[in-house]
């Protein structure tokens, strides 16, 4: 056969073989197709269950209609075409597709990372992998929907990845658009923005069972749109977002809250590495914080809140809280750890800045680990029966928690200011009390507090009993409430009151209270009411009360003892001078009943004035207390006046009308009390002793009182001109007179009586001899004597002597 026979038969042979390849192959297009997609499917474990497809002049594969299946879900796509060519293989250009179904089979099941414990570093990896992701061919869904395994709403979308950058976009069934979104890669760089729709996305969640817990999931209702851009590259991504009129609300409430809103305006930008989250808010980023006030008074009464609380609350009535942060938020991942640099919760309504502010706020993930600055400064009313204004709370102080501690660390410049203090009888103007130190919590320990408080009160008033410029109580506090150590003093208007210690259980503590040299001249320039007329020059007051305090509510309960020492005390006391006064005593609170320790001769007076000098006086006191009733004892009391002295034994306060005070006189002199009379022509000299007995009860009387002379005396009356006019008008009072003009007598006894209209009568007997007449003098002489003269004379304090004059001037 020649050559050219053999060339047109090989070529008739090669058309009918390829004739006849291409009708097997358009015979069988749709298998060959199928053959060809099945290895871009079998890594997704997923495959074909239908196929309605056809090969266009160009080869293009047009489909009417794939079902793509997979164990979650179901794919059906419609009206597509797939643009390829065939280049050392099949290589795809492009994929466009009208329709595409998705319907949910299965509840989404997250596969738990290697990594789940360094979030930011599967965050990263994650991003990796999609910068390195290069889509070899573009693809457009003009509309999908999806449809979730359980059968409930129906969302759409749209999806275009083009040249590297993909966008999407997903929507309700009523048309609300749930979230778009567009990413572009280039050169492992992503960039991208996110818009949120906050409510859709909620409910997209839970159609899909990924949702917030059902009470939160049924009772919120959150409004608003949520706008980030972002970038990132080489393990770093930054953040820009925004949030506007972010709202959630609830009518409901969680967990028995009652009905709440809050509302979110706020943007920042963020950068995230593999360890840290590093945000910074806008100045204007804030949330507010609606509630309502009754509803928490009955959560709080339910949960059985301490009664202070709860009325602190009802005084102090707000239903709106605004939250506002400054400055930089980081988490830390690597060392489990949260700082910001601000947060401020504002009351509007307010005239403070805020009312509390965190700042430089470090805590755990956990908060095991907590630590920060705060600034609180609020107003607390509390009951307007005691406190006209409210309560200024200026805290400033540090808060820091460890794994077995808790701290609160106040500042300088911490401080309570009340005002307008009125209950019963007083009035303060205003009290601010400083603290500075720290308080500690812990488990093992309790509470244990380490505190400085200054306390001052200024311009305050205890009606009818005193009126204060200023009160300042300083103290120390450490310890726990079982083992307190408390520390301090007291000073009014400069005057240092007291030092105090108390110590041991805060229930049950022993206390110490004293002060030594405190002034008592200055103690009475304090602005007391009804003065007593003292003004002295000199004296101090040594004291001090320690015991235990078992009953918190009645104090005579309580063991005490009080002792008290009263030191020189020099000046004028209601008219009368005097000096060196000295009292000590000690007492006892026990079994409801305050007794003294006998202490002889613990009340001494150096000297007295009241118109002849009254010295060295000295007396042993005794004071009791029990069933209200107070009694006083003074015994051995005695001193020296007229050159003599004179003593009671024992004087009762009560009195007991019935019971005589013994008032006994030694060797006074005579002379020192004619003095007092001041009259013309009268000498008498010479000293008695002897017993009056005193009966007191409204009255003072003398009953069968006994005086005696001491020794021998002289009675000298002449040129008295009262005398002289008695002589006349009776020979016997003449002769008499006569003997008494220069009596030198040696017996002098007298029975004393005292009435109770003030006049005392003297039963006289007089014994002598005047050397003038030569001859023996024995006189009785019954003296009436007026001794309200007497009182007057001894210039008695003017309400004593108010009081007797009057009740004697009754009688008359």
């Amino acid at each position: 056969m020649d050559p050219m026979q053999r060339w047109l038969k090989l070529s008739f042979i090669f058309i009918i073989i390829i004739t006849l390849l291409l009708g097997v192959v358009f015979t069988n297009r749709q298998a060959l197709i199928l053959h060809f997609i099945k290895p871009y499917l079998a890594p997704y474990n997923m495959t074909l269950s239908c196929s309605e497809i056809k090969l266009k002049p160009n080869l293009d594969i047009v489909i009417d209609k794939l079902c793509l299946n997979h164990d979650m879900f179901d794919i059906t796509l419609k009206g597509g075409l797939v643009d390829w060519f065939y280049q050392r293989g099949i290589t795809l250009k492009g994929v466009n597709l009208n329709s595409v179904e998705v319907k949910g089979l299965k509840k989404f099941k997250f596969k738990k990372s290697a990594t789940a414990a360094k979030p930011l570093v599967q965050l990263h990896s994650r991003f990796k992998e999609l910068s390195e992701f290069n889509l070899p061919f573009a693809i457009n869904i003009n509309q999908f929907t999806y449809q979730t395994f359980n059968s409930k709403p129906v969302y759409t979308g749209s999806f275009l990845a083009a040249d590297n950058e993909y966008k999407i976009h997903l929507s309700t069934a009523l048309k609300t658009e749930l979230v778009s979104m567009s990413l572009n890669i280039f050169n492992n760089k992503i960039s991208g923005k996110v818009a949120l729709n906050a409510q859709p996305s909620i409910e997209f969640l839970a159609a899909n069972d990924i949702a917030l817990p059902i009470e939160i999931q049924n009772n919120l209702n959150v409004k608003g749109e949520v706008n980030s851009e972002f970038t990132w590259q080489n393990n770093l991504l930054n953040v820009k977002q925004h949030s506007e009129n972010l709202d959630v609300e609830s009518e409901a409430g969680i967990l028995h809250s009652g009905p709440f809103k809050l509302t979110h305006n706020a943007g920042w930008q963020a950068v995230i590495n593999e360890k840290e989250v590093a945000l910074v808010f806008d100045p204007q980023s804030k949330a507010s914080f609606n509630f309502k006030h009754d509803t928490l008074i009955e959560l709080l009464k339910d949960k059985q809140a301490p009664e202070y609380l709860i009325d602190l609350l009802n005084n102090n009535k707000k239903e709106l809280i605004v939250i506002k942060p400054e400055g930089s938020l980081k988490v830390n991942f690597e060392q489990q750890s949260i700082t910001v640099d601000t947060i401020t919760f504002i009351e509007p309504q307010s005239e403070q800045s805020s009312l509390v502010k965190f700042e430089a706020l470090t805590t755990s993930f956990n908060f095991e680990i907590f630590n920060t600055y705060f600034k609180i400064s609020s107003q607390l009313n509390v009951s307007k029966e005691i406190i006209q204004d409210a309560i200024s709370v200026n805290l400033v102080g540090k808060l820091n928690r460890n794994t077995d501690e808790f701290f609160i660390e106040f500042l300088p410049h911490s401080n309570i200011v009340i005002k307008n203090v009125k209950f019963d009888s007083v009035y303060i103007l205003k009290v601010k009390t400083e603290f500075l130190g720290k308080v500690k919590l812990a488990p093992k320990t309790g509470l244990i507090l380490d505190l400085n408080l200054e306390s001052i009160v200024s311009k305050s008033i205890l009606k009818n009993i005193i009126k204060t410029n200023q009160l300042v109580i300083k103290s120390k506090l450490d310890g726990s409430f079982e083992n307190i150590a408390v520390s301090g003093s007291i000073v009014l208007d400069d005057i240092n009151l007291a030092n105090y210690l108390i110590q041991g259980d805060i229930t049950q503590p022993y206390i110490d209270i004293s002060m030594d040299q405190l002034s008592i001249p200055s103690l009475l320039a304090l602005n007391i009411a009804n003065k007593l007329d003292i003004a002295l020059i000199n004296g101090s007051l040594d004291y001090q009360l320690k015991g235990q305090l078992t009953d918190m509510k009645n104090a005579l309960n309580n063991e005490l003892d009080l002792s008290v020492d009263v030191k020189d005390v020099i000046g004028e006391v209601n008219g009368f001078w005097l000096e060196g006064f000295d009292w000590r005593q000690k007492f006892e609170l026990n079994n409801q009943k305050i007794t003294t320790h006998y202490i002889a001769n613990n009340v001494k007076l150096g000297s007295i004035d009241v118109g002849t000098p009254i010295s060295e006086l000295i007396a042993t006191s005794s004071i009791n207390f029990e069933s209200n009733q107070l009694n006083i004892t003074l015994l051995n009391f005695k001193a020296n006046a007229f050159d003599g002295s004179f003593n009671i034994p024992e004087f009762n306060w009560p009195i007991d009308a019935k019971k005589a005070v013994t008032l006994n006189l030694q060797q006074i002199d005579l002379s020192k009390i004619v003095e007092l009379q001041k009259q013309q022509g009268i000498i008498v000299t010479g000293k008695v002793s002897g017993d009056l007995p005193l009966f007191i009860d409204d009255n003072i009387r003398i009953e069968n009182g006994k005086l005696f002379n001491v020794g021998e005396g002289v009675i000298q009356i002449k040129d008295n001109p009262g005398v002289e006019s008695l002589k006349q008008t009776s020979t016997e009072l003449a002769l008499a007179f006569d003997a008494l003009e220069n009596l030198h007598y040696h017996e002098l006894n007298a029975d004393v009586f005292m009435y109770d209209n003030g006049r005392m009568l003297l039963d006289t007997v007089i014994k002598g001899r005047n050397p003038d007449l030569d001859n023996d003098v024995n006189l009785n002489l019954n003296i009436n004597y007026d001794l309200l003269g007497l009182i007057k004379s001894l210039r008695i304090a003017d309400n004593v002597q108010s009081e007797i004059i009057q009740k004697l001037q009754q009688k008359d």
